[in-house]
């Protein structure tokens, strides 16, 4: 189990932040832990907690499993298997002679040799689900089954089938192909300025900023990483009349891309300023995260809560609160990143 791992969500194909694995020929024919090879290095699927439930819904009683991406460490790793109907099942919590007696016996076919076989080592126990089946960029996805029906848990034309796409090395939600298995960033938050190990130091660029220059919010306190969006393209709260993007730390192949107006720090292309979550100035922001955002009403965007300076130690704090500054939320590790061919230098939002 690995409390710290980046939670597993669906991101469009192509994001920066899709899971690319090395391995997913060896998932037709038995269980295997997934290599991960972009964009991070020696990591895989892992649980992120352990296995909740039953939790009642309707008639149904479920079981789930948070999943994240952590290091692999050899012991970690969720074993999956792609059956032929194109279930991503699990074996971690098997039929054994341990296994509570709530746990299901969701078995199905796999391929062996050609013919539609069972499997007889490893009985799995559960299916790769998107949450609550919504089809959107950033929902997580997570181990589910029911403890009373095998049928149940393996319900077909819904979030719980998927395709391996060994050409490219992604994973695909059956109904919604341009939506594949990727990685949640650690989230921006704010941290005490004296937190040395969560604070984020930036390269110098107060200097070019002040020359109106438009600039990577890269890292110097953790090198190979960057301020990034969490999404490729802005999200929307229409009754709000606002613009979105949430922040996180990643790459600095795919960093935020910012110039300064007076004090705000606003991003290079579409004029997203720099926000603190309800104005939540506090440490963690209560579990909220750092975004740029546009209101419709061009004059509420350049509030007074949205000011911010650049400390001379590179860090960059609000205004109103200078005790603390931009971080990353305690208890979150950064994983080893990889050079992706397809990345581009500066996402602009």
């Amino acid at each position: 189990m690995s409390p710290n791992a980046h939670k597993l969500v669906l991101c469009e194909r192509g994001s920066h932040k899709q899971l690319v694995f090395s391995n997913l020929e060896s998932i037709r024919g038995g269980f295997q832990t997934l290599d991960i090879v972009a964009p991070y290095n020696n990591c895989t699927i892992a649980a992120k907690a352990p296995e909740i439930g039953p939790i009642k819904v309707g008639s149904d009683q479920w079981m789930s499993v948070e999943l994240g991406i952590a290091k692999d460490d050899g012991r970690s790793g969720l074993r999956l298997q792609l059956d032929q109907e194109g279930f991503l099942t699990s074996s971690h919590a098997g039929s054994t002679d341990t296994t509570p007696s709530y746990a299901a016996n969701n078995s199905g076919p796999i391929l062996q040799g050609g013919y539609k076989t069972h499997q007889q080592k490893e009985t799995p126990s559960m299916v790769l689900d998107i949450d609550w089946w919504k089809y959107e960029a950033g929902n997580g996805v997570c181990l589910v089954g029911s403890n009373k029906s095998n049928e149940r848990t393996r319900l077909k034309d819904g979030g719980r089938t998927w395709v391996v796409n060994v050409e490219n090395g992604t994973i695909s939600a059956a109904k919604t192909p341009h939506l594949v298995l990727g990685v949640d960033l650690p989230d921006l938050t704010l941290v005490n300025a004296m937190n040395s190990e969560c604070a984020l130091v930036f390269d110098r660029i107060d200097d070019k900023l002040d020359e109106g220059l438009a600039v990577p919010l890269t890292l110097k306190s953790h090198p190979a990483y960057a301020i990034c969006p969490q999404t490729d393209t802005p999200q929307r709260i229409e009754e709000w009349k606002v613009s979105y993007q949430r922040l996180g730390i990643g790459s600095k192949q795919h960093a935020l891309v910012v110039k300064r107006d007076t004090d705000f720090i606003v991003s290079s292309s579409q004029n997203f300023i720099l926000d603190i979550p309800f104005d939540k100035f506090v440490e963690g922001t209560d579990g909220q995260t750092l975004s740029v955002l546009s209101m419709d009403n061009a004059s509420k965007n350049k509030t007074k809560s949205r000011r911010f300076v650049m400390n001379i130690n590179g860090t960059i704090s609000p205004k109103a609160v200078p005790h603390l500054v931009l971080g990353i939320r305690p208890g979150m590790e950064l994983l080893p990143t990889t050079t992706n061919a397809n990345s581009r230098l500066g996402i602009e939002v």
